[in-house]
């Protein structure tokens, strides 16, 4: 196995979708650390390359853990449809990935590096009024 290029923080309640993104995204080179809720993440973010949250349990915990590690770039991953984020989640984000989909995690890991970067991907545009 090779050295990974890049350190994903992953934040995320969901054990399964946490297990999968460890062993898929080592396969893109990408180290995946995982925590059960964001605010557990503060100190591991502090080394990662980039930081992936699910902020649909708490968006104010997640606010207050990305403000206060002043961290990586944020790639929002999440099962709510893009309407349903809060904006102000989606101010911090450098990238939205929707889960459930088939590619999902080649979604994620593209994100990641392209935050890892220094990139902002589009987010996608809603209709909401």
């Amino acid at each position: 196995m090779t050295t990974p290029e890049l350190r994903l923080l992953l934040a995320d309640e969901n054990a399964g979708f946490r297990a999968a993104a460890v062993e898929l995204l080592a396969r893109e080179g990408i180290a995946v650390e995982t925590a059960g809720r964001v605010e557990f993440a503060l100190q591991p973010a502090r080394r990662a390359d980039c930081l992936a949250v699910d902020p649909r349990s708490s968006t104010e915990a997640y606010r207050a853990a990305w403000v206060a590690c002043r961290g990586p770039p944020l790639v929002v991953v999440t099962g709510a449809p893009v309407e349903d984020v809060p904006e102000v989640v989606l101010a911090d984000a450098a990238a939205y990935v929707e889960k459930g989909r088939r590619e999902t995690f080649a979604l994620l890991g593209g994100a990641v590096r392209a935050a890892a970067g220094g990139r902002r991907e589009p987010l996608p545009v809603t209709d909401a009024a």
